[in-house]
């Protein structure tokens, strides 16, 4: 029996990534061909497209993506929790050599008056999700339950978290994504971070059983990091080889984190486990 379900399992995997890599693959070409970068949108959309095309192959049904809010702690934890990490990771760079604070003023965002920069804020991460729900579709609504189905929440986080950078490699490579540092450099960085932030997204994942929660992440990741945090670090010199999602502090907390929860393994999946709603 087992040996069947490995089979249909691995089977599903591979159409699943297949569908993946083809969808955005198209988009990359019209990317690069074109100039455009409005393709990014569809291309951010491969892993939700693949996702339900192969959950309605072979699951007949997409209601267990997670699809409903969940509960709402959840939902603020999840858009806060990047947040808290860049302020910890940002913070140690500030008071290091390779980076200074710049204050507020430093970011076009947060140089408005409060409720105007909230307002932006808001603005930001409804821009923000409007990609990144596409992927959270594929990772967290069809890939991560469809793997805790089989396998443990620490190799489904390992799993999906390697699927995730490598499915970013070609837009690194071809140089639509990133920073002008040393190539290897980025994507080594960048799939520490990715790996690392993935078993935080697993565990809102497994706790909310909601997809929402991922969507909150990402976008939240990505409008401080990129808009916020980024801006708000002066140049000491070193610092384009520190901070951003292709440098060295964020895949720093990326490892940090791998090595945490392997070395409570037990623990993180007996937690999440015990949570598990298929």
């Amino acid at each position: 029996m087992w040996v069947n379900i490995l089979k249909q399992l691995t089977l599903e995997m591979c159409v699943f990534v297949l569908f993946t890599f083809l969808i955005s693959s198209i988009f990359t070409y019209l990317w690069v061909t074109s100039e455009d970068s409005a393709w990014l949108l569809g291309f951010a959309w491969g892993p939700g497209i693949a996702g339900i095309i192969t959950a309605f192959l072979f699951r007949k049904k997409i209601s267990g993506f997670g699809w409903s809010l969940g509960n709402v702690r959840y939902l603020l934890m999840s858009y806060f929790t990047p947040i808290l990490y860049c302020l910890l990771i940002y913070g140690v760079v500030w008071l290091s050599p390779f980076g200074s604070y710049g204050g507020f003023e430093s970011a076009y965002i947060t140089s408005f008056p409060t409720m105007t920069m909230l307002g932006f804020l808001l603005q930001g991460t409804l821009y923000a999700a409007h990609s990144a729900i596409g992927e959270e579709i594929g990772w967290r609504g069809y890939l991560t339950p469809t793997l805790l189905q089989y396998c443990s929440p620490f190799q489904t986080s390992l799993m999906v978290g390697i699927l995730w950078s490598l499915w970013h490699y070609p837009i690194i490579v071809l140089g639509l994504y990133g920073t002008d540092v040393d190539l290897v450099y980025q994507l080594i960085c960048f799939s520490l971070m990715t790996i690392g932030v993935n078993f935080i997204y697993t565990w809102f994942r497994v706790k909310s059983g909601s997809l929402w929660t991922g969507l909150l992440l990402h976008s939240s990741h990505n409008l401080y990091i990129q808009h916020v945090f980024n801006p708000m670090t002066l140049n000491t010199g070193k610092t384009d080889y520190v901070i951003g999602e292709f440098r060295a502090a964020l895949a720093i907390f990326g490892l940090f984190t791998v090595i945490l929860v392997l070395l409570n393994k037990r623990t993180f999946n007996d937690n999440l486990s015990k949570s598990i709603v298929l």
